[in-house]
């Protein structure tokens, strides 16, 4: 089963079974960070054979394949971000997030 999460050209095509949680969490990340994507579930081991896999138990589950010809095996949350871009390291080694200008409005009566 094919489905398609966007409107666009899909980004990513997440490869996996519905029901496990490792082929859930990119998915999820996807769909909140509004990345277009292409879910294939796998129906049986022939169609894992197609796609390059040993079978629907295959340990590689979830693949991710990208338009760039990248395809990341059983991909973190991180290296997803990665490798879409949307995860830079820091740029100092400390951030304000509470600046003392705000403090009043918090403590204020």
């Amino acid at each position: 089963m094919v489905q398609d999460h966007s409107s666009h050209q899909a980004e990513v095509t997440v490869i996996g079974r519905t029901g496990s949680p490792p082929c859930y969490a990119p998915r999820d990340f996807l769909y909140r960070t509004d990345v277009p994507f292409q879910w294939i579930e796998l129906r049986d081991d022939a169609h894992a054979r197609a796609l390059g896999l040993d079978g629907v138990d295959d340990e590689r589950l979830p693949v991710c394949q990208f338009p760039d010809g990248a395809r990341l095996e059983r991909p973190t949350i991180r290296g997803l971000a990665e490798h879409l871009g949307l995860f830079r390291d820091p740029s100092r080694v400390e951030y304000d997030l509470a600046p003392e200008r705000f403090g009043f409005c918090i403590f204020a009566k």
